[in-house]
């Protein structure tokens, strides 16, 4: 773990080389790397955690993540030719736990991922609740084989969601609709402004889906996957979390979806949980889903 601290700076890094390292900028501090080589996209990682950080202009994340773990983090780049952009490449990882806006328009390759991350032991009522708000002033395009997930990051264990029971051990839960099972309660969040995270099903491991908000400028092309699926368990899943899209057009043939988790084993039908909610908002001009 490497941190650059107020008192220090700023810095012009010709190279930054990662390996199984998290390099973090914090406030006061200014860094500008020009070129970044990861050697893992799980154990090396780039953060602002309150500094200025000015990656490359055609900034790819490849091998590594460049995490977004705090509030108020800015993207900027390098002075030079060309317009900036991001590429989510082969074993790339963005990491999007709070609001975060790409400046540019950003890619999702194959092998490329853009997640939230878990929210395992944390309490889902405060500011410190994991969930992906991501802006980008461009164009999206998520590529056959690229992921955006927040697949089972929603409720789970000390807060199980206003969808799950208590009844019986082997109760599903419920987000959007109705589970075909006793001691269920109600559905809950928002048709068209969906928000609200999956339930956990009554088994650890069966966590509900997260939150996917994604608010792009210009045209959305998703031949991938963008996922708030909930948790998958042998019985009695997560239910589906939130997936909220607005773009000027939508185009591809991937898949969108906040589903249920897939039962694993022996379960049968009737402890099958809920999906979530997906609303998708076109922008532009004459845009339809035709």
């Amino acid at each position: 773990y490497f941190c650059l601290g107020a008192d220090e700076g700023p810095y012009d890094f010709r190279k930054l080389v990662l390996s199984g390292t998290q390099f973090s900028v914090t406030s006061g501090v200014s860094v500008t790397i020009r070129e970044v080589v990861g050697a893992s996209k799980t154990s090396a990682v780039v953060t602002p955690r309150g500094g200025a950080l000015v990656m490359p202009r055609q900034l790819v994340i490849a091998n590594y993540t460049y995490g977004v773990y705090a509030s108020n983090q800015a993207m900027s780049f390098v002075d030079g030719v060309g317009e900036p952009s991001v590429t989510v490449a082969n074993n790339g990882i963005l990491t999007v736990d709070k609001p975060f806006t790409v400046p540019c328009n950003l890619t999702v390759q194959n092998g490329g991922t853009v997640k939230q991350s878990t929210n395992k032991a944390r309490s889902l009522t405060g500011a410190n609740m994991n969930r992906m708000n991501l802006t980008v002033d461009g164009d999206f395009t998520v590529d056959a084989g690229g992921s955006v997930s927040a697949a089972g990051c929603g409720h789970w264990d000390s807060d199980r969601g206003p969808g799950s029971s208590l009844a019986h051990s082997w109760d599903p839960a419920v987000h959007a609709g109705t589970a075909n099972y006793l001691g269920v309660d109600k559905p809950y969040g928002s048709i068209v402004d969906p928000n609200t995270f999956g339930s956990m099903g009554n088994n650890v491991g069966a966590n509900g889906g997260g939150v996917i908000r994604l608010n792009v400028s210009g045209d959305a092309t998703v031949n991938g996957t963008i996922s708030a699926n909930g948790g998958n368990y042998y019985y009695c899943t997560g239910a589906g979390g939130s997936l909220c899209l607005s773009a000027k057009t939508l185009s591809g043939s991937g898949i969108i979806q906040a589903d249920a988790g897939n039962t694993q084993g022996n379960a049968v039908a009737t402890q099958a949980s809920s999906g979530g909610r997906v609303a998708v908002t076109l922008t532009g001009p004459g845009a339809d889903f035709s």
